[in-house]
């Protein structure tokens, strides 16, 4: 699943729901809300397409993504890349992007924002895991 569109649609639902009086058949938004909600929640990983932007400040451009999980992944890498940090509540972390390597993040740092950092139209997938489906400790880091 893609985790921009269940976030977009996420978002939407609070929209649409202040005018719920208005909207014919609301039932039936109700349960895409729900069927959201509930693949958000759900076991599976949810995959959102990253591409560095240019920012404007320097050479090196930018991406920036709210985590839903506290684990994650980059997938197929393309370009350069000059690190990741991650902005929680209560800590801030920096490493390296590397492909096959997943980052459980321990739930007492709080909600985190991801910046990736690298050269302008480098590529990648996040992919957001749930902390079940890290099985190969040797694998997971934990910052």
């Amino acid at each position: 699943a893609r985790a921009q569109d269940v976030d977009t649609g996420i978002e939407t639902f609070g929209q649409l729901e202040k005018t719920k009086s208005q909207i014919k058949e609301w039932a039936k938004y109700e349960d895409v809300y729900k069927q959201l909600v509930a693949l958000r929640d759900s076991q599976r990983p949810l995959a959102i397409q990253g591409v560095i932007l240019d920012d404007g400040i320097g050479s090196v451009g930018t991406w920036i993504k709210e985590l839903r999980r506290h684990a994650f992944e980059f997938d197929k890498p393309k370009g350069n890349f000059a690190k990741f940090e991650l902005r929680c509540d209560q800590k801030f972390f920096t490493a390296k992007v590397d492909e096959g390597r997943s980052w459980q993040v321990p739930p007492t740092w709080g909600d985190c924002m991801l910046l990736v950092f690298g050269d302008v139209g480098a590529t990648f997938r996040l992919v957001e895991l749930p902390s079940q489906s890290l099985v190969a400790p040797a694998a997971v880091e934990t910052p």
